[in-house]
């Protein structure tokens, strides 16, 4: 920069001091080991504050005990446990692989609970208090379409790859239940339009706290 050349041989040698002491004191970044990005949102340096080791600033409080009983929070999963259905408060009806498929790409829906392998999922813990669910069924990783951000985007299964649309945090909320969080889009996991029909589509929508955006886990 032009100024640098008019400033005191004093002044320069302390400003060229503190950017090298404050370039020693950065810590290197392991590869894995980030907040998983912006994801395309300009400097918002991903999502929660650095450091802090959670995803999407919900406060203390949120994401539960992990299933082997640890803390991470005020609520409790099933200690021992890591398979369960999940079952939405305002229908009693259970997340279900529609048409029982294996296929990349097959819809989430709810249906009647009937305790098959296409209603079981696996909480696998994927560390800093994210989680991914893998269908019993499938072996796949719920996902959210496309990756999208938006409203009404349809949760689907999918190859499990790590990304941020296969991740979700699990906050505490009424009755037992907790809401699903997606940690690319901060959007909850939802009936669409919070019917009681069987064959109604699982999507992301913004998060409102009714009841079709709460979540029993039935442990196995």
């Amino acid at each position: 920069m032009k100024f640098i050349k008019f400033m005191a041989p004093a002044l320069f040698a302390a400003t060229c001091l503190s950017h090298a002491a404050f370039a020693e004191e950065r810590v290197p970044v392991e590869p894995g080991d980030d907040d998983y990005g912006d994801h395309g949102q300009p400097d918002n340096g991903g999502y929660g504050r650095p450091g802090n080791g959670d995803y999407g600033d919900h406060g203390p409080g949120h994401g539960g005990h992990h299933p082997d009983g640890s803390d991470h929070g005020n609520g409790s999963f099933p200690q021992g446990r890591d398979v369960f259905s999940l079952v939405s408060r305002h229908s009693s009806q259970c997340l279900n692989v529609r048409g029982d498929s294996y296929e990349n790409g097959a819809e989430l829906e709810q249906r009647n609970c009937s305790n098959s392998d296409a209603q079981r999922f696996r909480l696998q813990d994927e560390g800093r208090g994210t989680y991914s669910l893998i269908s019993v069924h499938s072996g796949k990783a719920l996902s959210v379409q496309n990756a999208a951000y938006y409203d009404n985007a349809p949760i689907i299964q999918n190859d499990f790859f790590g990304s941020a649309d296969q991740l979700v945090t699990l906050d505490n909320s009424f009755d037992g239940t907790y809401v699903i969080r997606f940690l690319h889009s901060q959007k909850c996991m939802d009936v669409k339009g919070a019917h009681g029909n069987q064959g109604d589509l699982v999507i992301q929508y913004t998060c409102t706290g009714n009841d079709n955006q709460q979540w029993y886990l039935r442990s196995y």
